[in-house]
């Protein structure tokens, strides 16, 4: 039989492959995804970078992500099936059992609403904070763990330890500690510690942002001239530290 003239069939198009990628990978995350966490990679291979990251949510307990790279043999597809995380929010002010107490809270809402029980609980986040703790990046004995406890919104999931959430609010600490100039406070006589408990009766004291300069100009002058604070903060705290600090005049340029 001779040949037919015309032009030879067409393959799919590009929009066609991406959607029977996507159908047979929506398959296979219905399929596997209840064993956690699964990445299903699509055709190709090599070693790459990401290029790009897409997330979404398909249910209400894994979040599936797309995400896409560029390989030597071409573009690489991985879908990413991995458990929801709760959240935990510290606001900033929260003493170390007003954070406990927001723990509880939030596995109660996990165990009621998601029917998961997570290993968070108040008393394991008071056993742990409960012996002084420095963060790795700060130098000073200190007898509490207070201030070190980065206020900050954290994620956990079902196996998440206390120990585990307090290890990332200390190391969340030292990220933002990294950031602070201590020269203004060194030529005033303040320790870093000095700084930092000043720090977190500023927090405690104030109701927004804008209410910082002004509670810290109060509390510069009052140590200046050698006066109690006599502010609801100093009353609340029993740290050592503290009463040092009260107890010190700072120093003029």
């Amino acid at each position: 039989m001779p040949p037919r003239q015309g032009r030879p069939p067409e393959g799919p198009s590009p929009r066609q492959v991406a959607r029977r990628r996507a159908l047979a990978l929506g398959f296979l995350v219905l399929v596997l995804g209840g064993l956690g966490w699964l990445a299903v990679a699509a055709i190709g291979g090599g070693n790459s970078s990401d290029q790009a990251v897409q997330g979404s949510t398909l249910s209400s307990t894994l979040v599936y992500r797309t995400v896409t790279r560029t390989t030597a043999t071409g573009t690489v597809e991985t879908v990413i099936a991995m458990p929801k995380p709760f959240h935990v929010v510290f606001p900033e002010g929260f003493t170390r059992k007003q954070m406990a107490e927001r723990v509880a809270a939030v596995a109660r809402i996990a165990t009621r609403k998601k029917k998961v029980r997570p290993k968070l609980s108040r008393a394991a986040y008071l056993a742990v904070t409960a012996n002084p703790r420095v963060p790795s990046c700060f130098r000073a004995k200190v007898t509490t763990v207070e201030g070190f406890l980065f206020p900050a919104t954290y994620e956990f999931f079902k196996e998440t330890t206390s120990a585990q959430l307090v290890q990332d609010q200390l190391d969340a600490f030292c990220e933002n500690w990294k950031q602070v100039d201590l020269g203004y406070a060194r030529s005033k006589n303040l320790t870093p510690y000095d700084v930092l408990i000043i720090a977190s009766m500023v927090e405690k004291e104030t109701l927004s942002p804008d209410e910082r300069e002004l509670v810290s100009a109060v509390i510069y002058n009052r140590l200046h001239a050698g006066m109690p604070l006599g502010i609801d903060a100093t009353l609340r705290s029993r740290a050592p530290g503290l009463r040092r600090c009260r107890q010190r005049r700072i120093r003029r340029r």
